[in-house]
């Protein structure tokens, strides 16, 4: 269960209605929330498939083709102001979070959402805007974030230690999934300092990055 503390409203006088919130949450398990797997249930792929020449789905087919159904968010409008103790989800725990979030006209805006999140500050803004494709506009930060308890929460590696930078500057836009990993675009800036590497592939990561040439190389290399 989560508690909570605050109070929300809701207009009914304009063409839609209006939800307002001022909520403070206790920590919020997220994989409490989340579906629970079929028990048979074919084990997800981690290569690209392709679809047959209807386009449909195939069993290797990693990004799902179906379309994203955002209309909801054309029914009503809303102002929240969200703070909580925590978000956990796997083995990641993003502390302090607080987050503003405006939605008219279909067009929901995130901003900003800050925290923590492996000891570092988060910021992020966001902007997804529905229609006949849904655009996504993001803005990410991290700041000083602790590089060994990033990769040994997320992959199980303590080869490197120090502190990094993320910035993420990203705009995709489509109906499905895949429609969006194909036009992801943007920048993605790393900067790491006062750190040690034990054992590291420099000639396989050089290769690798001279060989990018899609979205799908790319999240590959980043998996690796």
């Amino acid at each position: 269960p989560i508690g909570y503390a605050g109070n929300a409203s809701i207009e009914l006088d304009g063409p839609r209605p209006m939800i307002k919130a001022n909520l403070n949450t206790s920590e919020i398990l997220v994989d409490l929330l989340m579906p629970r797997k079929s028990g048979n249930a074919a084990p997800a792929t981690s290569g690209s498939g392709r679809s047959g020449a209807n386009g449909a789905n195939t069993g290797g087919e990693r990004w799902s083709r179906e379309r994203i159904d955002l209309s909801v968010l054309r029914v009503f409008d809303a102002n929240l102001n969200i703070s909580s103790r925590a978000i956990s989800f796997g083995a990641y725990r993003f502390v302090d979070p607080k987050l503003v979030m405006n939605l008219a006209n279909g067009i929901l805006d995130i901003e900003p959402l800050t925290g923590s999140i492996f000891d570092g500050g988060v910021a992020l803004k966001m902007r997804v805007e529905t229609g006949e494709a849904i655009r996504i506009t993001l803005h990410a930060g991290l700041e000083d974030a602790d590089i060994e308890r990033a990769l040994l929460e997320s992959a199980g590696i303590d080869a490197l230690s120090g502190l990094f930078n993320l910035e993420a500057r990203i705009t995709t836009a489509g109906r499905s999934q895949y429609d969006m990993i194909m036009a992801l675009d943007g920048t993605i800036g790393f900067e790491a300092r006062d750190g040690v590497i034990r054992g590291f592939d420099l000639r396989s990561l050089s290769d690798r990055l001279g060989n990018l040439d899609n979205a799908g190389d790319f999240l590959s290399l980043i998996q690796t």
